[in-house]
């Protein structure tokens, strides 16, 4: 089920040391587990009120939480839920670039002005 690096330690007395997920992207993965939720779909009620107690908040998720989502996804073989991380990931970037290209022609706008 886990692959990695690591996964050849599993012979190992040593404890396994895991990269520290945080508990938002870790909480999701499990949610993902057990109902087959998917980012971009929505939670299911049930689960809504236990989120919402351990504060985890899809809406502020950023690039680094998106890219720790595929990460542990993809240690947990959940290709679905890698697949959907990355998509969301993509939108995020895709959207700050929007943002950054509208602000360089708003720019380029003002300085034609001046000129």
């Amino acid at each position: 089920m886990f692959r990695g690096e690591w996964s050849r330690l599993s012979n190992s007395a040593d404890p396994i040391k895991l990269p520290a997920w945080s508990h938002d992207v870790f909480v999701l993965a499990l949610v993902h587990l057990y109902t087959d939720w998917l980012p971009g779909t929505p939670l299911p009620e049930p689960i809504k009120p236990a989120l919402a107690a351990l504060s985890v908040d899809l809406a502020h998720f950023e690039l680094d939480d998106w890219r720790s989502m595929m990460k542990l996804a993809g240690m947990l073989e959940c290709v679905d839920l890698a697949a959907a991380a990355r998509s969301k990931a993509i939108a995020l970037i895709d959207k700050e670039f929007k943002a950054i290209e509208l602000a360089g022609a708003m720019g380029d706008a003002t300085k034609a002005k001046e000129e």
